[in-house]
């Protein structure tokens, strides 16, 4: 036995215990009045029990509050929400039984807690409360009719129909409703966090269980790649199993309904999985899967539910695209490509606690290209803008992946070299040098050994470097201002030289 809305109980259980409270503690009201009116009443016992059973039913759902806000008691129990129903049922038994009039008159009031447990319980919860009233109307029905048996099994053969028929059309109309309720908040949430997306595809993991719940999935995958391609599965979320979806599979099992999907290029339905592709503006491919879904009569609303979903994530894929865009732009330098001092005090900064957790050397070197203003004179800026840009591709293709190279303003470059120390970083200038722009060499281990092609002298330029090692405490600054420091000292000394920082 459970509730429908099994997320949130307290909310249901506020609303029908509201409703139970104002429909049943006016139903003995009612009938009193009404004897009262057609005739005095004698059954005053009958009737204080009524008011006793509607005081217990009062003070059941001060209790049945008290346990929801309790931190102590925690969610409601359903079966203690069924013991109040029965409490209900109680006071129309006794109503019917003490009240007179016509035959039957009260009989309706026994689909009050019918409706009421069709709005908040499951086929559980309908079942026992039908059974209740049944039994109750049974009773009422043979004690009030003089015993006579054929009109208790015609009443309750009649009546057992009607509420049925009640009972499962609220429950159904309820459950869609809540159902669609929750589809609709998690669509709105869904569209919030999307929004937020920064990353791909490591903010995805706000996204996927609101997707799971708009979609009614067990599971949801979302496949991602360059338009021409076959998407891979970049995102995957189970949904908790309550026991009422299907098992997941694996994420290559739905390889064949992406394809399908994409040469559609339209939603597909394969079974009790939805696949909708979605061309993004940055030439991204996204197809949302959502298997084991809970269909619900509204096939076209279910479907328009899940091509809302998938288009908030392709405009998550667009934003990060122009996000990422934007940031890459502001930490690289546009001539030359490499990053620019922002960028490389922000990589200085990851790559200063790495090595103060690894205790691995972390060095910096910083050249500077000789005579450079005269160069420009000379030439103009455009031949030097097309030489900073050769000898930023030189530095490129010399260092390793997990360096960085920098242009730190005009024509003074800076290296930021993990894992290396002053004697590698020393080296690695050195092998520099004795390329020029337009070699193809890869670069060889840091032993200082030269090898190239010393076609960079051809431009008749030179440049001054400055090397210094981390010493394990200094700040970023103060590691880049010794290496600025020894690169003075190399132009002091005549250029085209190498010094190291003390």
């Amino acid at each position: 036995m459970h509730f429908k809305d099994r997320e949130a109980p307290e909310r249901v259980m506020a609303i029908t215990t509201s409703i139970s409270l104002v429909v049943f503690a006016t139903i003995p009201i009612y009938a009193a009045a009404v004897e009262l009116y057609r005739r005095p009443s004698g059954h005053v016992a009958e009737q204080v029990t009524a008011y006793a059973l509607v005081a217990v039913l009062v003070a059941g759902t001060v209790v049945d509050r008290w346990r929801t806000r309790s931190d102590r008691w925690g969610r409601v129990n359903p079966w203690y929400s069924q013991f109040l129903l029965a409490v209900s049922v109680a006071i129309v038994f006794v109503v019917n039984l003490t009240a007179g009039g016509a035959y039957g008159t009260y009989h309706i009031l026994f689909l009050l807690p019918m409706v009421i447990a069709a709005v908040m319980g499951d086929v559980t919860m309908i079942s026992v409360t039908w059974v209740l009233s049944l039994v109750a109307l049974g009773i009422v029905t043979y004690v009030t009719s003089d015993h006579a048996t054929d009109t208790m099994a015609w009443t309750l053969a009649i009546n057992a129909a009607a509420w049925a028929g009640a009972a499962a059309a609220i429950h159904l109309t309820v459950r869609h409703l809540i159902s669609a309720l929750r589809v609709s908040e998690a669509v709105a949430e869904l569209a919030t966090a999307a929004d937020g997306v920064d990353r791909w595809p490591d903010d995805l993991d706000t996204c996927m269980p609101l997707l799971a719940t708009a979609l009614m999935a067990s599971s949801v995958t979302i496949f991602a790649g360059p338009a021409g391609t076959e998407p891979e599965p970049v995102a995957v979320h189970v949904a908790p199993d309550d026991g009422r979806r299907p098992p997941v599979g694996e994420p290559s099992d739905l390889t064949e309904g992406v394809r399908r999907a994409l040469d559609a290029d339209a939603a597909v339905d394969i079974d009790d999985a939805t696949f909708v592709p979605r061309r993004t503006a940055s030439g991204i491919v996204v197809v949302l899967a959502a298997t084991g879904r809970a269909r619900t009569v509204l096939r076209a609303s279910d479907m328009s539910t899940a091509i809302i979903s998938a288009q908030l994530i392709a405009g998550a894929v667009d934003r990060v695209s122009v996000i990422g865009g934007l940031r890459l732009e502001a930490i690289t330098d546009p001539l030359t490509g490499l990053a620019n001092r922002r960028g490389m005090q922000l990589t200085m900064e990851r790559m200063l606690g790495h090595a103060a957790r690894s205790g691995e050397p972390l060095s910096v070197a910083m050249l500077d290209l000789d005579h450079f203003k005269d160069y420009n004179d000379q030439h103009g800026h455009l031949i030097g803008d097309r030489a900073l840009a050769a000898f930023a591709d030189e530095l490129s293709r010399d260092i390793r992946r997990q360096d960085l190279a920098a242009r730190y303003g005009g024509e003074e470059f800076c290296l930021l070299l993990p894992s290396t120390d002053l004697d590698g970083a020393t080296a690695l200038v050195q092998l520099i040098r004795s390329h020029g722009p337009g070699a193809r060499n890869e670069p060889g281990p840091r032993t200082g050994t030269v090898t190239g092609i010393d076609s960079f002298a051809a431009t008749r330029l030179t440049f001054s470097a400055g090397v210094a090692q981390w010493d394990g405490h200094e700040s970023g600054e103060d590691l880049i201002g010794r290496a600025d420091h020894a690169l003075y000292r190399a132009k002091q000394a005549g250029r085209d030289a190498i010094e190291s920082a003390c």
